[in-house]
């Protein structure tokens, strides 16, 4: 990483202006400006904070979440840890077809849905899934006990 540069310009109205020439690996670049209140600070010397200064090259971040989702990579697989939980918490589901089917599923989505921040949890939600229809298959098939129509056929 490269140094830390930082110029000073007097602005308009005599309000200073701060630029920050950072290493090219920051996604934005980011102004120094005086706080409101001009105190400074241990983080801000001389009262000055940081505020981003989105750019039409350089947009702001979203507010929440940070980072954008990515891709399912084409080598993904299931960590020990995502395995060990699938065992135990979906135990009625064929786990190696349905990471099969949770991979093709995402390897071949196309478009903006086809992307998440957190794939294990991605992954969890779908055995999860596999998990309750296996339990709603279970309940469907069950066999019914019949009701005798004498106990209940009385008094009519």
């Amino acid at each position: 990483m490269g140094e830390l540069q930082v110029e000073y310009n007097a602005g308009r109205n005599g309000v200073n202006v701060y630029t920050v020439i950072t290493t090219p690996s920051d996604r934005h670049p980011v102004n120094l400006t005086p706080r409101q209140d001009d105190t400074p600070s241990i983080c801000h010397p001389g009262g000055v904070s940081l505020t981003p200064k989105p750019s039409k090259n350089h947009p702001p971040e979203r507010e929440i979440g940070g980072a954008r989702g990515t891709r399912l990579p084409d080598d993904w697989q299931p960590t020990p840890e995502l395995v060990q939980w699938a065992l135990k918490e979906c135990p009625d589901v064929n786990h190696r077809r349905e990471t099969e089917q949770f991979r093709a599923y995402w390897l071949s989505k196309a478009g903006k849905d086809a992307t998440h921040k957190r794939w294990d949890l991605t992954f969890q939600k779908w055995m999860r899934t596999a998990q309750q229809q296996r339990e709603d298959q279970k309940r469907r098939a069950a066999p019914r006990v019949p009701v005798s129509r004498s106990k209940y056929s009385e008094g009519w």
